[in-house]
């Protein structure tokens, strides 16, 4: 301890002094400089500088793919080069074996030592360059095509053009047809496909003079009205079930109308089925407006007649209003009347027989007065 602290009398104050840390003084400093390196490079990014030095990266990595392309395109034309020759090799034993005269004469050639030679002037000559064609118009090109004629697309080299669709459908049909067993008919050129159909041949005279003049037997009981398990056995026998249905024949004139009325029962079963399954969450009467009346007479609702009563209350003021403007026009008509008959009332006047002149307009200037 110092003297200080001890309680030493001397009047000397104690030298102040600190120590600083230099490691973190250094690491400190280190970190700033890194920080301000990287706002620096981050701000400054697209300088040209970086912009070179970026493209001079980018030409050394091309310069190498192209190096590794060309160095793998070396290999594969040596191994192609290789594979040739041993093919001309093996060529050359089968002959050997095979003792072919060829291998005898003098004049013919195995394996030509000039191919390399000649492979390398030919790549050494430069290819022709193709020659550029000419801009045409479209009005051009329709004219030399209508020039050319209609083979001009098959000398030209060009693909045919695609049937249109009646094509199609016509060779799928003429196909169909030939699979169906009419090879050696010609192709059919109708629409409507009535060469699948086999006209039935009417019947003769003869033919029908014979079935008119057999005897028809009665059936004493109907087909609907026999036993269920007879049903069947005269069915059978009525339709000749014995014999085999033939693809070609025609159906008869009462089977095809049985067989229109079965398919149009049908449908009506189908319609009404889609419409039931259709409609299967509609609710009853959904069709029907269903409509209420305004007034309720069993309803515990308060009647709210208070407009009502405001329009009755208003009507009866304005024809009170009316009533004593009534009365108020009929008083004052009344003493307007009286006003004016007090002032018109007529005054008698004796008229003596014998005028006298001087009375007469003494009182006439007292009536003018008055």
């Amino acid at each position: 301890m110092s003297a200080a602290w001890l309680g030493d009398a001397s009047d000397e104050e104690p030298e102040k002094s600190f120590l600083v840390n230099t490691e973190f003084a250094a690491r400190l400093e280190h970190n700033k400089r890194r920080e301000e390196l990287h706002r620096l490079e981050a701000k400054h990014a697209n300088r040209p500088a970086h912009a070179a030095l970026k493209r001079k990266a980018d030409a050394a990595m091309e310069q190498e793919e192209l190096t590794e392309s060309s160095s793998d395109d070396d290999e594969e034309d040596d191994w192609v080069e290789g594979e040739a020759e041993q093919r001309k090799l093996l060529d050359t034993i089968a002959r050997i074996r095979n003792r072919d005269s060829t291998i005898y004469d003098p004049a013919s050639k195995l394996h030509s030592e000039g191919s390399e030679g000649e492979d390398e002037e030919a790549d050494a000559v430069p290819a022709p360059k193709p020659k550029k064609q000419k801009a045409m118009r479209l009005a051009e090109v329709n004219m030399r095509e209508a020039l050319a004629g209609p083979d001009a697309d098959d000398r030209g080299g060009r693909e045919p053009l695609p049937d249109t669709y009646q094509g199609e459908l016509q060779s799928l049909k003429d196909q169909f047809l030939e699979a169906a067993g009419n090879k050696g008919a010609p192709p059919s050129t109708s629409r409507d496909g009535d060469d699948l159909l086999e006209k039935r041949p009417l019947p003769s005279d003869a033919s029908l003079a014979a079935v008119a003049s057999r005897p028809e037997k009665a059936i004493t009981v109907p087909l609907d009205a026999a036993d269920p398990e007879d049903a069947f056995l005269q069915r059978f026998i009525l339709t000749q079930g014995w014999r085999d249905a033939d693809d070609n024949e025609a159906p008869a004139f009462d089977q095809m109308l049985k067989d229109v009325d079965d398919e149009e029962e049908q449908l009506d079963r189908e319609e009404q089925y889609e419409a039931k399954y259709n409609f299967r969450f509609e609710e009853p009467g959904a069709k029907q407006v269903i409509t209420f009346p305004r007034q309720l007479g069993n309803s515990l609702r308060k009647p709210d007649d208070r407009r009502k009563k405001q329009r009755e209350s208003h009507a009866q003021n304005k024809l009170a209003v009316k009533q004593e403007a009534e009365t108020e026009v009929k008083r004052l008509k009344n003493l307007k009347k009286q006003e004016l008959q007090e002032r018109q009332q007529l005054r008698i006047f004796s008229i003596p027989m014998q005028l006298q002149p001087i009375a007469h307009c003494s009182k006439s200037q007292h009536s003018c007065s008055a």
